[in-house]
């Protein structure tokens, strides 16, 4: 008799922790998702609503309790200007997702007509006919920095040549101007003109006019943009509006010099 009574007793137990799991877990599941985006362009508010329609449908009727991020970052391959910066649960219902907008920086030509656009550590965002900076919006039609580049021969590098040689030196250049390399530079050119690295160099075009073209830009690259970022600082308003800087290297370190004429000739 006890015995049976022992066995009521657990099976009772069972079928009212039974009752309660499937109680929470009614409770407790996803009909809900909230995408908190920081945007920088209007088109991303677009995209951010078109995002949680696709994670809504993704999460819905799954458990608070073991969601984890990983249908968010499949989902998020298909929205390249945005970030994943944290997924978190607003019990019980409620999935939010919070991601935030890469800001275009870079543009490179591709065959064909269209643009490769970067953000400022060298991603690409995506392709379109135009360099116009999306967050600047219509009405100030402000373009990406263009970036492009000449190789031997005269052949012009691809977009991934440019990807490869040229964001070490955006990056440290982006940097030296406090991150505000669009407010300074429209475009940036590389000239291989032979296969020897001492025959290289950079040309700046910075947005009043004078440009900066850095030598033998493996070799101090850091040291060089640093004094050709100097140097322009220290121009007249005047000054910045034409001829040319260089930097290379001597025997002596870094050496730069202004021409109110772009007269360079290498």
């Amino acid at each position: 008799m006890a015995k049976k009574n022992i066995l009521i007793i657990i099976l009772t137990a069972l079928v009212f922790l039974s009752a309660v799991t499937l109680g929470v877990a009614t409770t407790y599941r996803i009909d809900d998702v909230c995408v908190r985006p920081i945007t920088v362009s209007d088109e991303a508010q677009d995209e951010a609503q078109t995002l949680q329609a696709r994670l809504k449908e993704a999460y819905a009727g799954q458990s608070t309790f073991f969601v984890d991020d990983t249908q968010v970052k499949e989902i998020l391959a298909d929205f390249p200007y945005f970030r994943l910066t944290g997924v978190e649960c607003a019990y019980p219902n409620l999935l939010v997702v919070n991601v935030t907008e890469d800001a275009e920086v870079y543009a490179a030509a591709l065959d064909g007509g269209n643009y490769r656009i970067f953000n400022a550590d060298g991603v690409a965002l995506g392709e379109r006919g135009d360099y116009l900076n999306r967050a600047d919006g219509a009405e100030k039609q402000a373009e990406n920095i263009l970036l492009s580049g000449t190789k031997s021969g005269g052949a012009a590098m691809t977009a991934d040549e440019i990807y490869q040689k040229f964001f070490p030196f955006c990056k440290t250049l982006d940097t030296l101007l406090d991150g505000e390399i669009r407010r300074n530079v429209t475009k940036i050119e590389l000239f291989e003109p032979t296969s020897q690295p001492s025959d290289s160099y950079f040309r700046l075009t910075m947005r009043e006019g004078v440009k900066i073209y850095v030598l033998f830009p493996s070799v101090l690259s850091t040291e060089k943009l640093n004094e050709a970022v100097a140097l322009y600082r220290s121009l007249s308003v005047a000054e910045k509006m034409e001829g040319r800087i260089v930097v290379l290297h001597n025997a002596q370190g870094v050496a730069t010099d202004y021409n109110k004429v772009d007269n360079f000739d290498k």
